[in-house]
């Protein structure tokens, strides 16, 4: 996705409305962390602040995630704030060097946004992705998916390797390293 900062690049001080729309590439998420449904969208301004242009706006995108509990796959539309800075490679030595830290340089009359969109989206996404905050997940010794009624494993059964350890506590009893303080 690239924006035309033609006319903007010439007027200090000047100020547009934008609305870009494309595909990012695939391979700018693991597979594993989700994958892009759809178009990408960014709507915002972008203003020529003497030699830098200032791009604001909203980053709106539907990801596919697989649920971390019930490893289904559920579907999330993100709505994320974005805010970068780009300097034409021509006015680079008028900014001084401790004011380039996180200024993209581009050429041309168009700014590449693809990596700065990618950048914003994969930051956002959580770590461990749930379909809802009450998922229940899945029985580790069955399969069962929890959400959609329980299963017959009883809860208490120990993995035999760890059943040593019950010798410690007697039945019934709580851990009392586990308790809330």
């Amino acid at each position: 996705m690239e924006l035309d900062v033609s006319a903007l690049r010439q007027a200090s001080g000047a100020k547009e409305d934008f609305y870009v729309q494309g595909e990012l590439p695939q391979r700018v998420m693991d597979p594993e962390e989700g994958s892009l449904q759809g178009p990408v969208e960014l709507s915002g301004t972008v203003a020529n602040v003497g030699h830098i242009l200032v791009v604001k706006g909203n980053v709106e995108a539907t990801v596919e995630f697989i649920c971390s509990r019930c490893l289904r796959p559920f579907a999330r539309h993100l709505r994320l704030p974005y805010e970068e800075e780009f300097c034409h490679i021509s006015q680079l030595h008028n900014v001084p060097p401790e004011a380039r830290e996180g200024v993209h340089d581009f050429a041309g009359e168009t700014v590449a946004l693809d990596e700065t969109i990618a950048e914003t989206i994969i930051l956002s996404l959580p770590m461990r992705a749930l379909c809802r905050e009450d998922c229940r997940g899945i029985c580790p010794k069955c399969g069962q998916d929890l959400n959609e009624g329980s299963c017959d494993c009883r809860p208490d059964d120990v993995d035999p390797r760890l059943a040593v350890l019950s010798k410690f506590m007697g039945p019934g009893q709580k851990n009392p390293g586990r308790e809330k303080r």
